[in-house]
């Protein structure tokens, strides 16, 4: 076997150059992770965390368990932040050892596991979100596996068990890989080790049991969202179809692509390794979604992680190219987010009217009243409940799909004639409040970055209406299952107020 130091890390330069870039790359991650504003999604995620539950509206809990954990220790942005950067490096050392076992030289085992972190699948890690959250259960999950499946120990099977119990609960696509595993279990089953794996069988069922017991006494709430509500106005769509290959080449790299169509004819031989198992079924299911709905490129971020696992198999020379062409193409992409951000308010000539609630949130909450105020959708209202640090921020009439977990937080029914008060975003949200209302008093707010708000008060809140038009419609667009599924599992009556 070569001497590993005679791979790349073999002179004063190169280890220069390795240690520059790896480190360059974590300090602009570091100033991304600062710069970037308060995103809609990481708010929402946010709010899930104010109250520990067994699940959430729009997917299993995971995220909200994680963020209600760390908001015991810190209500910080940056802190919760802290997760998805470090959990980057988690899976980074995570593939650094699975390759050791897997039997790689240590600095070809280093550079597979650099050549991720500092590839776009990685450079995503800036906001903790349920992707982030899949991503590094998953991948720690499909390690531990890969030790429980050889029997190692006990304690690897375990954990191999909890950690994709906690990956399904952080998102439904994780099932995708555990089938991969599951596959590779049957090819390998002489080999396997039965006890082990029934060991980490036994532990991982608990995450769909668990989300079983929430969807059947919640009006199956993340089953009618993923695979119902959200995929009904689905369609052919050939945009959908190529973004899909677009989003695999952005992650992977166009370069990475290149080497390994390059090299696929001596890299072919790996195909049967745990990695391919792990990574293939969930871009095939992407792929074949892709024809009927559109994907995004968080879809594909388990797949590619696990799947930079097999780098580590290609020639010396194309690590080397490999790892060079991520590692400054990381840096001018940090640079050139961080300073575009930094001046976003002057780079865009039509600034969307919700922008100020995102990089001026303090003016805003400061012209905001204390006690219950709405808006008209989920984002900025979560974004305003942790920026105003006020529990009390719910959304008014929002007929979206997408972010209803306040339907369970807000009871309309003990609101009825009283007099509310919205923060309009929109001027074209108007006919949204004025109908549950005798009438509506309007005051324009100070402008925040040239944008204009108004703060609607409303009086005499009309509550049978308000049931009438957007309650009954929600309840039965969102949270009524089709007649098969009730007849089949009944589940809880909703309480959506």
């Amino acid at each position: 076997m070569r001497n590993p130091s005679k791979i790349f890390l073999s002179s004063t330069s190169t280890i220069y150059e390795f240690r520059t870039l790896l480190i360059s790359v974590a300090l602009l991650k570091v100033a991304l992770l600062f710069v970037l504003p308060l995103t809609g999604d990481e708010a929402y995620f946010i709010y899930w965390g104010q109250s520990l539950a067994w699940g959430y509206y729009d997917h299993p809990p995971a995220v909200g368990w994680l963020t209600y954990a760390m908001g015991q220790l810190a209500d910080n942005l940056y802190w919760y932040r802290s997760f998805a950067y470090f959990g980057s490096i988690l899976i980074a050392w995570v593939l650094y050892r699975w390759l050791l076992e897997e039997g790689f030289e240590q600095d070809r085992a280093k550079l597979a596991a650099a050549i991720f972190w500092l590839s776009p699948a990685s450079l995503v890690f800036v906001l903790t979100t349920n992707d982030t959250v899949l991503v590094v259960t998953g991948v720690v999950g499909a390690y531990l596996f890969s030790r429980s499946i050889r029997g190692t120990d006990y304690f690897s099977a375990f954990g191999a068990g909890a950690f994709l119990a906690l990956a399904f609960l952080s998102k439904y696509f994780a099932a995708f890989m555990v089938i991969g595993l599951i596959a590779y279990s049957v090819v390998y089953w002489k080999k396997a080790s039965k006890r082990h794996l029934a060991v980490t069988a036994f532990v991982a069922l608990l995450g769909p049991l668990e989300n079983l017991y929430f969807n059947y006494t919640h009006c199956w709430n993340n089953i009618l969202f993923n695979f119902f509500s959200r995929t009904e106005t689905g369609g052919f769509d050939w945009h959908n179809v190529s973004s899909f290959f677009l989003f695999l080449l952005i992650l992977m790299t166009p370069w990475g692509l290149f080497l390994y169509a390059k090299h696929w004819r001596s890299h072919r031989q790996s195909i049967n390794s745990l990695w391919w198992f792990a990574s293939l079924p969930r871009f095939f299911v992407v792929f074949i979604v892709s024809f009927s709905n559109e994907t995004g490129l968080h879809w594909l971020l388990l797949g590619a992680a696990i799947l930079y696992g097999t780098v580590a198999k290609l020639p010396e020379k194309t690590l080397k190219s490999w790892f060079r062409w991520n590692g400054y193409s990381a840096i001018i992409i940090l640079a050139v987010g961080a300073i575009s951000i930094l001046n976003i308010s002057a780079l865009m000539d039509k600034k969307p009217k919700d922008l100020a609630l995102y990089l001026e949130p303090e003016a805003v909450c400061s012209q905001l009243p204390s006690g219950i105020v709405f808006t008209t959708d989920y984002s900025s209202q979560s974004a305003l409940a942790y920026h105003c640090q006020n529990d009390d921020i719910h959304v008014f009439n929002s007929r979206s799909k997408f972010g209803r977990e306040d339907d369970k937080r807000i009871d309309f029914s003990s609101l009825d004639g009283q007099s509310l008060t919205i923060l309009l975003i929109k001027n074209n949200d108007m006919p949204k409040i004025a109908p549950y209302f005798e009438n509506i008093d309007i005051k324009t707010l100070n402008p925040v970055l040239n944008t204009e708000y108004l703060l609607v008060n409303g009086n005499v809140f009309n509550y049978a209406q308000y049931r009438k038009d957007v309650i009954e419609k929600n309840i039965n667009d969102y949270y009524t299952p089709p007649d098969w599924l009730a007849e089949l599992m009944p589940g809880a009556s909703c309480s959506i107020r």
